[in-house]
């Protein structure tokens, strides 16, 4: 602590005492270590990065309090924080109930909680951690709500194993969850600041409240149509191939020991989350999946494998619960690995496993044994059998049999991914490929030059090109934005009070 300035000082005491997470942590260290999840240095590691955040959150939290309102620019000036770290915490304790946006335009925030004089001075009335309750509650009410997009986040972050994963859902163990909020904090149907995430991989936003109109299908850097060279992919592949494609390319220049993906369970077409550390297990995996996946649960088995250096696929949703890890805290980047890449999936809605067996055997009269490949495009949902003859349903008469999330998810084409992939926008046997941060377009660039693929040119004069991208994602956003204010009633207020920020639809 020598060396630490009086106003640090006092950031470190309140964030031991203050801190939901830290105190959790501290006082259940007993039952963490008896759940054999983690070893006493894992956990000592863990508390340690939840401090870091803790106090720099806190700081910020003193110095609004000493000043009574301080805007983003004066906070950067007071504490040598960068502008992007101030703004993720003055959004978490917004959303903790300590602050309030005072001035929008200037960025002006102020203390919403209770203020007292104590012998001329004024002092923040400091609640116990414990009523943080209220805002860090364990997921279950994400889970009853519907909310849930099964990401695993939840279980993969709970240090004492509370949490597990069955029957398309989370339970949590009530005699074994510690109460420290950590499934709640992580969750992408909590509070989910997409602006701020949108920073962190394409750079400085004009606005951190822009509103998502205003990016069709979010920001990018290369927009175009794709197929892969490997004849090997080509076999195993959907669409262009171009995620194995740059998994492979990664794999070839040792740039990642492991990437988490989605397979299918042995001889069904249930999925199931892996690590992949070769190229040939890579193309066992290759080829899109309806039935969602628990795919956070992966990070474990990559733990096991002895993997540092991850890429992760996912879709949307999976891919906001990794960005909101990576920003707010990345707790057990030396436990799990540190995740090098992220490569999205275009994704409208997933299913759950007996809904999947439904369209196909109910709507397309295929048996689910004899599926051979399933694939979402111009609007139908196609079951190819063992012979590749295609059976096809619109998807709008299978909608409803998706899962009940996914009518509130407001992202397309995965736009906080470094690299997002998908059909849309492009003819058969080619992938669209958006990439949208400098690493997404180092990687690009590089397997480009070594002809890993081919590209041309989409359209954007023509309806099947950009446009038809554009109105789905649009479409997409707001349909699901107006669903979400019709459950207000039933769902916790973050994730609603996070997009309402930036997406305003007009009502009709």
């Amino acid at each position: 602590m020598a060396g630490l300035t009086k106003e640090k000082m006092n950031a470190v005491t309140e964030a031991y005492a203050g801190s939901l997470f830290v105190r959790a942590i501290l006082e259940n260290q007993l039952d963490i270590g008896k759940a054999e999840k983690l070893r006493i240095d894992e956990i000592e590691d863990l508390t340690d990065k939840l401090m870091m955040i803790e106090t720099e959150k806190y700081e910020i939290l003193l110095y609004i309090l000493s000043k009574g309102t301080a805007s983003i620019s004066q906070l950067k000036d007071a504490l040598g924080l960068s502008e992007f770290t101030i703004m993720k915490h003055i959004l978490t304790l917004e959303n903790e109930g300590w602050l309030e946006l005072r001035d929008k335009d200037n960025l002006v925030y102020g203390i919403r909680t209770l203020i007292t004089e104590i012998d001329g001075a004024l002092e923040l009335e400091l609640i116990s951690p414990w009523n943080l309750r209220t805002v860090y509650d364990p997921i279950n009410i994400v889970v009853e709500s519907n909310l849930c997009c099964l990401c695993g986040a939840c279980e993969a972050i709970c240090p004492v194993k509370a949490i597990t994963i069955s029957d398309d859902r989370p339970h949590i163990d009530e005699e074994k969850c510690i109460h420290c909020g950590l499934c709640n904090y992580h969750c992408p149907r909590t509070l989910m600041p997409l602006n701020i995430l949108k920073t962190f991989v394409n750079g400085p936003q004009s606005s951190y409240f822009q509103d998502l109109k205003e990016q069709p299908f979010g920001p990018y850097r290369i927009l175009k149509s794709a197929s892969t060279q490997s004849e090997k992919i080509k076999e195993v592949c959907q669409d262009g191939g171009m995620v194995t494609t740059f998994l492979q390319y990664l794999f070839d220049k040792n740039e990642i020991d492991g990437a988490i993906v989605v397979k299918r369970q042995p001889n069904s077409w249930n999925t199931m989350p892996v690590i992949v550390t070769n190229v040939d297990e890579l193309l066992e995996a290759s080829g899109t999946k309806y039935a969602v996946s628990p795919t956070f649960l992966a990070f474990d088995k990559a733990r096991e494998a002895g993997c540092k250096k991850l890429a992760f696929v996912g879709t949307p949703c999976q891919v906001q619960a990794i960005r909101k890890y990576q920003v707010y805290s990345n707790i057990y980047e030396n436990i799990w690995g540190t995740i090098e890449y992220v490569i999205g999936i275009f994704c409208m809605e997933t299913f759950a496993y007996e809904n999947v067996i439904k369209i196909s055997e109910e709507f397309c009269n295929t048996p689910i044994a004899n599926v051979s490949k399933m694939d979402i495009n111009k609007g139908k949902f196609f079951v190819y059998d063992l012979n590749k003859n295609a059976v096809e349903v619109p998807i709008k008469e299978v909608t409803s049999l998706a899962r009940h999330a996914c009518h509130y998810c407001v992202d397309l084409t995965n736009e906080l991914a470094d690299i997002s992939c998908g059909s849309i926008g492009s003819g058969p046997g080619w992938s669209t490929v958006v990439v949208r941060s400098e690493k997404g377009e180092k990687l690009y660039n590089s397997a480009l030059n070594e002809n890993y693929f081919q590209v041309k040119d989409i359209p954007v004069d023509k309806p099947f090109g950009v446009p038809l991208i554009e109105k789905l994602a649009n479409g997409k956003r707001t349909r699901n934005f107006k669903g979400l204010l019709k459950i207000l009633d039933k769902a916790p207020p973050y994730y609603f009070n996070s997009l309402n920020q930036i997406f305003k639809v007009e009502e009709k």
